[in-house]
């Protein structure tokens, strides 16, 4: 009798052991679907858009993190790449990656002038539109920047927008003044509809 009641016991674990692992092995399949599969392609609307800006972008990081150098080995060369920075090369837009499924990044490959260069960068670090460094353009870039944050949170409101219109009229030179209605402009039709981007000239500010 004890022989039978440990039969039982055995087969009625070995049941609960076999059930167990077609459940756990059930459960890891279905978590390793949740993730979509890899997909890497040129996002043509913003990279058309930002060609349109020519050669109007620079590096300002030489960290082996934030910038790839083509034909350099491994993509990277410290010295060169802090040549690039202080000859403040500029470079032009030649396609926007984007990396969907688990990876969920962009990056923004650039290439300048004479095509001596030709670099990779993350698409929200480590490079900067060149406009940015105009003194008079600063306060209407800090605005819009505050508006992009305010309007992921949910807080964004007409006065935001009554004040970046006062800055953009205060800037007396007719040059900057069009770069940054231009900008503006911009920055309208993304928060109406994020299928746009985001202002150009805040493309390497931090911000998607």
């Amino acid at each position: 009798m004890k022989n039978i009641a440990k039969s039982i016991l055995f087969l009625t674990g070995t049941t609960i052991l076999a059930l167990s692992l077609t459940v756990g092995i059930k459960a890891d399949n279905q978590s390793s679907q949740k993730w979509p599969a890899e997909h890497i392609y040129v996002d043509k609307a913003v990279t058309h858009r930002l060609q349109q800006e020519g050669y109007a972008y620079r590096i300002d990081s030489s960290s082996r993190d934030d910038l790839q150098i083509f034909g350099q080995k491994n993509k990277y060369n410290k010295k060169l790449s802090q040549k690039i920075i202080k000859d403040k090369i500029n470079f032009k837009v030649k396609k926007v990656w984007v990396y969907s499924g688990a990876t969920g990044s962009e990056s923004i490959e650039l290439v300048s002038k004479n095509n001596k260069y030709h670099v990779s960068v993350d698409y929200i670090i480590g490079y900067y539109h060149k406009d940015t460094k105009i003194k008079a353009l600063k306060p209407v870039i800090e605005q819009e920047l505050n508006m992009l944050d305010k309007n992921e949170r949910g807080k964004l409101n007409q006065k935001d927008f009554t004040k970046l219109n006062q800055l953009v009229n205060a800037i007396q030179n007719p040059n900057y003044r069009q770069i940054a209605e231009k900008s503006c402009l911009q920055l309208q039709k993304f928060i109406k509809n994020n299928k746009y981007d985001i202002p150009s000239i805040l493309i390497g500010q931090g911000f998607y």
